[in-house]
């Protein structure tokens, strides 16, 4: 079933769904060229930074966004609403130009949903399956995917080891390791309080994720923490480069419990992914 037609159809869309298709990204870039900060100048991008952290914001965010996903030789965009909400909910569904579902896929951050409307099938299982981990890489959970489209940071777990000035940029990088080998390098912005790329590498520094944050974008009344405007993210998983739109930031009110619940058709046939 992978590798057949109603999979392909399935790579596509997940390409293009916002939190599977955000780290199922192309190339990455090298990782930057950096000098050691100290002293007054380190001290203080470390309380803006703490600030950052310690911030309040929003749980949940629903949003209209357009997805594409570009390589060497070929392309695709696609607009749809997305609905996410902490710990590890998300909605996704793919619109045409009249608004019609193309595709639709829910996980409460344990199992999935998905739904192919144009072939009226269905997929299930948990996000723990390798058919999963074609669209999210082993050492990202489903908890820190709510962050990573934010621009922000999960509590916890991310150790401070360093701050360093990008050679070729004022701006300061915050270097920060993590349980199971990984280690984060985050652009800050500390006039601004926000993150402008976040590059993660393995032991051997290769780089895994590479997402770069542009603009930001606030809810429609005027409340809360600004969102990035625009995703560009890149990786080793697959070439190419996808890039995420807030095109409107509808509500950050919390959600019903419905909303990450899909009920298929009785007459679609439902494969069962494991």
């Amino acid at each position: 079933m992978k590798r057949g037609p109603t999979a392909s159809g399935f790579r596509l869309c997940g390409a293009l769904f916002l939190v599977c298709g955000l780290l199922l990204a192309g190339c990455a870039g090298r990782l930057p060229s950096t000098a050691p900060l100290a002293g007054n100048a380190k001290a203080l991008v470390l309380n803006r930074f703490q600030d950052f952290l310690d911030r309040e914001c929003a749980r949940s965010v629903d949003a209209d966004v357009t997805l594409s996903w570009q390589a060497l030789w070929s392309g695709a965009t696609v607009r749809g609403m997305l609905q996410v909400q902490k710990p590890a909910m998300l909605r996704y569904t793919a619109v045409d130009p009249l608004g019609r579902p193309l595709f639709i896929i829910v996980s409460d951050g344990a199992t999935f949903t998905a739904v192919d409307t144009l072939k009226g099938e269905g997929y299930a299982g948990p996000v723990t399956a390798p058919f999963w981990r074609e669209y999210v890489p082993e050492g990202i959970s489903p908890k820190e995917l709510f962050f990573w489209l934010s621009g922000g940071l999960q509590p916890g777990g991310l150790r401070v080891d360093d701050v360093r000035l990008g050679e070729n940029s004022p701006r300061p990088w915050i270097i920060l390791s993590a349980p199971g080998g990984l280690h984060h390098q985050v652009l800050f912005d500390p006039a601004a309080g926000r993150i402008l790329r976040h590059v993660v590498t393995d032991r051997d520094q290769a780089i895994l994720l590479d997402v770069t944050y542009s603009g930001t974008v606030r809810p429609q009344d005027d409340s809360g923490c600004p969102w990035p405007a625009e995703l560009e993210i890149k990786g080793a998983a697959i070439p190419g480069t996808i890039r995420i739109r807030f095109d409107r930031i509808l509500s950050e009110a919390v959600l019903p419990a419905a909303t990450f619940h899909l009920t298929l058709p009785v007459h679609y046939p439902v494969h069962k992914i494991r």
